[in-house]
């Protein structure tokens, strides 16, 4: 299935707009797959790549089990 980045990227943005506070947005799919996400210009990270990929992980367990 070929993804649509236009209409990801939209809905990124329309998230990302809702609040200043958002730092970032990760959009997944059910088997753990990153489809399209980022971080707002200008701000730090707390977690490093990987612990961020084992906090999307947890949250997706809680989610769907």
């Amino acid at each position: 299935m070929m993804l649509d980045r236009k209409k990801f990227y939209k809905f990124y943005n329309s998230i990302m707009n809702l609040d200043n506070k958002i730092r970032f947005v990760t959009i997944v799919d059910k088997s753990d797959v990153i489809i399209f996400g980022g971080q707002r210009e200008g701000v730090k990270n707390y977690l490093s790549e990987e612990a961020q990929k084992k906090s999307i992980k947890h949250i997706l367990d809680s989610w769907f089990l």
